[in-house]
């Protein structure tokens, strides 16, 4: 995976450098991040949830400063492992220059990941990546923002908006809800009243199966009309759909038939 852009954060260079460095400060930008801690100079262990399309992984791992050139550019090397959804290492450059008052900051990163990851399509891994690269300069921009002078850490911060910050990335979460539902069939079987042993077409009835991803908590399945799990229920004009994950319910449109 490659990634190149160009970012125009509204601070001057010394102070974009700084939070560039603030752990406490990357670890509330920084979408899934749990943990930042610093190892020694220049060095730092991250405990982070990452969500890629199905997969959503638990990831701990390191990264490294190197060829810091203060306060204009410095080598980031990370990596991470994620148990069955796999791994993920890689370098990143980072440059800041002067833009009026504002800062210029362009990267260049190039990944390496390997197990389910690589599995599921560049496209989706791009897209994520991608979107965490926006809303983390988004999210710098807003604490740079709020603090004219130095950039905002959670050691300076009450208790109270420690909290309101969770509680803003929790509604975030929340709005992620709703169901993708496509490959939907009907197919034939037979009764309860002939069971396996029925000929006639009468004695056939028709459910409907569909691939469901719960876009709650990401869990992928097939359901089927009728299964004893019940997470899939026909109704008159849509389907009811139930994770059996994380326990969402919810009514689709009926979806077209393949």
């Amino acid at each position: 995976m490659e990634m190149s852009k160009v970012q125009i954060v509204p601070a001057p260079p010394g102070r974009v450098w700084a939070a560039l460095n603030d752990p406490q400060l990357l670890q509330a930008c920084i979408t899934g991040c749990e943990a930042m801690e610093r190892l020694g100079d220049n060095e730092y262990k991250v405990e982070m949830k990452v969500k890629v399309g199905p997969v959503n992984a638990k990831f701990s791992g390191k990264i490294t400063l190197v060829d810091l050139k203060p306060p204009e550019s410095y080598t980031l090397n990370f990596e991470g492992q994620g148990g069955m959804a796999g791994f993920a290492k890689g370098v990143a450059t980072v440059a800041l220059s002067p833009e009026g008052e504002a800062t210029r900051l362009a990267y260049t990163a190039s990944a390496q990941i390997g197990g389910k990851l690589a599995q599921i399509g560049s496209r989706l891994v791009d897209g994520a990546a991608n979107k965490m690269a926006t809303d983390f300069f988004a999210a710098l921009a807003r604490e740079l923002e709020a603090s004219p002078e130095a950039p905002a850490t959670h050691e300076d911060k009450p208790q109270s908006d420690v909290s309101d910050e969770l509680e803003r990335r929790q509604e975030m979460d929340d709005e992620a809800k709703g169901f993708k539902v496509w490959n939907v069939q009907m197919q034939e079987i037979a009764s309860e009243a002939r069971a396996h042993d029925a000929t006639d077409e009468s004695d056939q009835k028709a459910v409907m199966s569909a691939s469901v991803q719960c876009l709650k908590c990401g869990n992928t399945w097939t359901a089927t009309e009728g299964a004893e799990e019940k997470t899939l229920t026909n109704v008159l004009g849509g389907v009811v759909i139930s994770c059996p994950e994380c326990g969402q319910t919810d009514g689709v449109q009926r979806p077209d038939f393949q």
